[in-house]
């Protein structure tokens, strides 16, 4: 399936920026894409051990968005809110806002609100030239925006008659088009469509319509070249559209490498890479898709969306043994670390075609939702966080698990509770 998009968009550059902007992947910033990098493996090396006192607060802003906490190469935070009631959109909806900290004090550096209506399920990419996000749209014109690292002004906006609105942090390719520029991949929800987007025209070069109906949480990912081309993984957030491997052609046109990958839905909508081309580990839920329960990790085959192998979630079988994972996987070299339902972390050794559990941490309460990995001189720490219940008698806090992988075993590190 080939398609391409000839709609015009609309580009507002800031006086002086050079029309030639690189946006290209910042490889000195740290954490500088959503879940890690390109691969979306949620693995990065650090010179210190994970903190064990460290509390930042901002107050007066809603909670991060999805994805949308990061750390520049300066060594700074930043993050993205999912909404901010200060900054009324035009439909009355509120907007979001991206705020720069310092790491040692927490001092806000700079923020700047943006429009964007209660959807902006976005993150923040670090490029060359500036930071990437999206606006979602509802009541906003839903735009692709660029905003300098510094000071956080909007220095780029791109946007087409073509969205209708985006959600995730957009993707940077790596290999130019034929007007000698990056591309920049986002999802849209409304018209359950890819775009690729020429990142210095904002030219839309073409736009793919997976099979399935639009997911609320469409975030694509990993990201490698085959074959001198950029090649986008997306894995749906429905069981009817499992996962697609597009390869951009560079010329407004895309082919469809494979579609394949796992049997049911997941909450995140991606998948995370061991290498480029490699394996892409796929976390879904374990429910019943109408056939019986679904294993809930896939390990796929980047090359043709075969699956290499994939864990039973032994769901019904009691909260002692039952596997249901809710997020991205984290990936370091073969091992795959999980987090779930009842109070679950875990780690999987990739064999090949097929897969060992090195080891699980549970306490069969609660869910975790989120899952980091941080190698420190060797030392391989997992930093999971359980997601708590505001609305509970008494409430439920979230709280932060740090592991440190020992091989065939774990040592807890630090286990406490986020203040409610």
């Amino acid at each position: 399936m080939m398609q391409k998009n000839r709609l015009v968009p609309t580009i507002l550059l800031a006086a002086g920026m050079a029309s030639a902007a690189t946006a290209q992947i910042d490889p000195s910033a740290p954490w500088g894409a959503y879940k890690g990098d390109q691969l979306r493996r949620a693995a990065i090396s650090a010179s210190a051990g994970p903190a064990e006192e460290l509390a930042m607060t901002v107050s007066g802003q809603y909670p991060v968005s999805e994805g949308g906490f990061t750390v520049g190469a300066n060594g700074d935070l930043y993050f993205k809110t999912h909404r901010n009631n200060d900054n009324i959109s035009n439909d009355g909806g509120p907007g979001c806002t991206v705020v720069r900290m310092n790491r040692e004090t927490g001092a806000v550096i700079a923020s700047v609100d943006l429009d964007g209506g209660s959807g902006n399920y976005s993150g923040l990419t670090h490029a060359v030239n500036g930071i990437w996000t999206t606006v979602h749209g509802n009541g906003a014109t839903p735009a692709i925006i660029r905003l300098n690292k510094d000071t956080l002004a909007v220095e780029q906006t791109i946007a087409d008659g073509a969205f209708g609105s985006l959600r995730g942090a957009p993707m940077i390719g790596s290999v130019p088009n034929t007007n000698g520029n990056l591309n920049l991949y986002v999802h849209d929800r409304t018209n359950n469509q890819i775009h690729a987007v020429d990142s210095v025209t904002g030219a839309v070069m073409w736009s793919y319509t997976p099979i399935g109906d639009p997911v609320p949480f469409g975030k694509m990912g990993p990201i490698w070249t085959e074959g001198g081309r950029d090649v986008i993984g997306y894995f749906a957030n429905t069981p009817v559209f499992p996962g697609v491997a597009l390869k951009d052609n560079g010329d407004g046109t895309n082919t469809e490498l494979w579609i394949g990958g796992p049997e049911n839905f997941n909450w995140i909508g991606s998948g995370a890479a061991s290498t480029p081309g490699g394996t892409i580990y796929v976390n879904t839920f374990t429910d019943d898709n109408g056939d019986g329960p679904t294993p809930t990790l896939w390990a796929i085959d980047a090359t043709d969306g075969t699956v290499n192998w994939a864990v039973d979630g032994h769901r019904g079988e009691g909260s002692d043994v039952e596997l249901n994972f809710f997020t991205r996987p984290a990936v370091m070299g073969d091992r795959v670390y999980c987090v779930g339902g009842f109070g679950v972390v875990t780690c999987f050794v990739d064999n090949g075609g097929s897969y060992t559990q090195a080891w699980e941490w549970r306490d069969e309460a609660g869910e975790f939702t989120t899952v980091s990995v941080v190698d420190v001189d060797g030392d391989t720490y997992v930093h999971a966080v359980r997601q708590g219940d505001p609305n509970a008698d008494p409430i439920v806090p979230g709280e932060i698990l740090v592991l440190r992988d020992d091989g065939g075993s774990f040592t807890e590190i630090l286990h406490t509770d986020l203040s409610g």
